[in-house]
């Protein structure tokens, strides 16, 4: 009997025990969803929703990067809209420049450090978020100036009043690793219109946006050739240059007739994953963007560095004559690019060994010799044994001087390869 008590007496202490841990449980399993978000909601606190996106509209983009060259206008002191006659007729400083600048500015009591010369805008990369009535654009890009020497990087806000026309800057003063870092959100902002803060749309088309990646790259390559040369597709800028060094060196050789650069002709090829934006320039040299999205390009100065497969498929079903001319075509663009290097290594090894013995001497002897910017066109051709002539006339693209007439002598390889001499 006193057995027994004890057992009833153990069970239900163990009974008790069960329902107090189960009770325990259930109460923690309700309140534990409280707790979550209460340290989510502290977690959070004082962060803004981000709901940006990089800008892919050619349109908005290129008439936003206008704003922020209107804007550095007029923050430039000596821009000419501050000067004119005075009622003594003489040419003098007419109006304040932060009168124009406050107009402008999101907001008015700002102070921004004017600049003392005038630059250009190159933009480089754009986010944007919208509601109702406003668009709201961060905006990174470089700024130059016209010599082409670069004067720092500019991150800003501007936001588009569509209804009106109208815009205001904001300008960020830290500037950041990348764009990506800077949370913004487009809070509804009243811009009222005034005499310097109306924009035009652009209106972009095939040329237009040719001649803006034809301009920005020339821009980055002069002035912070680091910039040109990320944007140079991998496996090729590894082939033509093999390290920033060398394609810093050929900027700086080449400086000059670069400022000059203009385009010309155009080309649009409408890939399945890209579209691809052929520029010529005035001494027929060619500089090739490849667009995954707006402003997301890589590029190529020439096609003869990783020939494509249509080149491939053209030679190779081409007579011996033809492959001649095609080589010939491939050697006058290598100096025409100024790519002295490639031009050199294809000249048969005796043959440069004996005549030039290093690649220096080579491209001396060229640019004493020969014309800066070149034509070719062909004359007479000839093979016997495997050996192929090809008579050539070289003219200077720029300048009307006498014509030179070159003999390439030539032996096709395996695949696309071939070995010459010139006399």
């Amino acid at each position: 009997m006193k057995k027994l008590k004890i057992i009833i007496i153990i069970s239900i202490i163990i009974i008790i025990a069960i329902l107090g841990t189960i009770l325990f449980l259930n109460f923690r399993k309700e309140n534990i969803p409280e707790i979550v978000e209460i340290e989510e909601e502290i977690a959070h606190a004082g962060e803004e929703e981000d709901n940006s996106d990089m800008v892919k509209d050619a349109t908005k983009f290129f008439t936003v990067a206008s704003c922020v060259s209107q804007y550095l206008d007029i923050i430039n002191e000596k821009s000419s809209i501050y000067y004119g006659y005075n009622e003594n007729n003489e040419y003098t400083r007419i109006m304040d420049p932060q009168e124009n600048i406050q107009e402008i500015l999101a907001n008015p009591d700002k102070k921004v450090e004017l600049l003392e010369e005038k630059v250009k805008f190159i933009p480089l990369q754009m986010r944007m978020v919208a509601n109702e009535s406003t668009e709201k654009y961060l905006v990174y890009g470089m700024i130059q100036n016209l010599d082409n020497e670069y004067k720092g990087d500019i991150y800003t806000y501007v936001t588009l009043c569509p209804e009106n026309a109208t815009f205001s800057i904001e300008p960020i003063e830290e500037k950041p690793k990348d764009i990506k870092e800077i949370k913004f959100s487009n809070e509804e902002e009243i811009i009222e219109e005034k005499a310097s803060n109306s924009y035009e749309e652009i209106e972009v088309d095939d040329e237009y946006l040719c001649q803006e990646y034809f301009d920005i790259y020339k821009s980055l390559s002069l002035a912070k050739p680091e910039k040109a040369y990320e944007l140079l597709e991998e496996e090729y800028k590894k082939q033509r240059f093999g390290n920033f060094e060398t394609y810093q060196k050929y900027i700086s050789d080449n400086r000059e007739e670069l400022e000059k650069l203009r385009l010309t002709q155009y080309l649009v090829n409408d890939n399945e994953e890209y579209m691809q934006y052929v520029c010529k320039n005035q001494y027929e040299n060619l500089v090739i963007f490849d667009e995954m999205a707006l402003m997301n390009v890589k590029i190529k100065l020439d096609t003869y560095t990783i020939p494509t497969d249509k080149f491939k498929t053209t030679y190779n079903s081409t007579s011996n004559q033809k492959r001649v001319m095609m080589n010939v075509d491939k050697w006058i663009q290598m100096l025409n690019n100024r790519d002295y290097k490639a031009a050199y290594e294809v000249l048969n090894e005796t043959f440069r060994n004996n005549t030039f013995g290093s690649e220096e001497k080579f491209e001396a002897y060229i640019k004493e010799n020969y014309p800066n910017h070149y034509t070719v066109e062909f004359s007479t051709y000839s093979d016997e044994d495997a050996t192929h002539v090809q008579k050539i006339k070289l003219k200077d693209i720029a300048e009307e001087k006498e014509e030179k007439e070159l003999e390439i002598i030539m032996r096709l390889e395996e695949g696309i390869d071939f070995v010459m001499s010139f006399n």
